[in-house]
């Protein structure tokens, strides 16, 4: 049997300078015997303009209004009369499996529409890492082995059964979140095509249930927490670990450090090994060797200390 699959395409997966997997999950059902029914994308999302659907005729469709922003706005459009229509809309669009990829939260109502419901790919061994910052952490707590993770969509963020997990990958010491995203998802490719076969074939495809005493959290208020140095307990490597957690992300999270008493945004750092005097978090000397960090502030730290650059506003 051949499935029928819709994919809903996120636009939070788009770190800067990364490669599109969304493009890849599009390219692996295009080389498989399913067929891709439709492709639900913000109107501006770059997916959009990939030859390869214009050239199989593949529709590409904005989700309605009332799937877009964050759990909160989406779970208050879902109370509201249009979402009715919007609800109806979308299962006039006939398919049998959904794809999720990193898209927004989606209420039980639009899961259950296809008969094999939605499926997501998940960037991180699941329940290690719940939530949408998965790369991020993955830097934060320098994780140097790590898989993704193919399982049900429920409305619990990241808790439905587990369907089948990629290959464990070795990831670099110098890794950053699209590094992370790049090597977790393509890893899960090399199974997805299974997943759909098993699917199309009627095998039962309960999955496995995750074990909550393992579950750890990736969510954005935890980033948030963890986007702040703390000069007098982060090693050097702690310290490179956020640098590249948020420097490196091409996004809207910033990476701070108080500096002189206040609370700055830092663009980059520069370890320092050779200084041995003063407090963690104390200013200590201006650094004045010639190039990009000439005249930045010498910060103290645990281990030695840190030329910083700060953003100015």
């Amino acid at each position: 049997m051949s499935l029928r699959i819709g994919i809903i395409i996120g636009s939070s997966r788009l770190f800067g300078g990364a490669k599109d997997m969304a493009l890849e999950i599009i390219l692996t059902i295009l080389q498989s015997p399913h067929q891709l029914a439709v492709v639900f994308a913000e109107p501006d999302d770059p997916v959009l303009l990939y030859p390869p659907l214009r050239q199989h005729g593949i529709p590409t469709i904005s989700l309605p209004d009332s799937l877009y922003g964050n759990y909160h706005e989406i779970r208050r459009k879902t109370v509201e009369h249009r979402f009715t229509k919007d609800l109806n809309y979308l299962k006039r669009i006939s398919f049998d499996l959904g794809v999720s990829f990193y898209s927004g939260w989606l209420p039980s109502s639009v899961i259950e529409i296809p008969r094999f419901r939605f499926i997501n790919i998940h960037p991180s061994p699941l329940p290690i890492l719940t939530g949408y910052e998965a790369e991020r952490f993955h830097v934060l707590t320098d994780r140097r082995k790590s898989w993704g993770t193919i399982h049900y969509l429920t409305e619990k963020l990241d808790t439905g059964n587990i369907l089948a997990c990629g290959e464990v990958v070795d990831l670099p010491e110098n890794m950053t979140p699209m590094i992370v995203y790049e090597q977790l998802i393509g890893n899960c490719l090399l199974i997805f095509r299974r997943v759909l076969d098993d699917f199309a074939s009627g095998k039962p495809m309960l999955g496995e249930s995750q074990d909550e005493a393992l579950r750890t959290y990736a969510t954005h208020q935890d980033a948030v927490r963890e986007s702040v140095i703390h000069w007098a307990t982060d090693t050097n490597r702690k310290l490179d670990c956020r640098f590249r957690a948020y420097c490196t992300a091409n996004d809207k999270m910033i990476l701070c450090g108080e500096i002189d008493g206040q609370l700055c945004e830092i663009s980059d750092i520069m370890l320092l090994s050779n200084f041995h005097i003063g407090l963690p978090g104390q200013r200590i000397g201006t650094y004045q060797q010639p190039g990009p960090f000439y005249n930045a502030p010498i910060i103290k730290t645990l281990e030695g200390a840190a030329a910083v650059k700060i953003k100015v506003q």
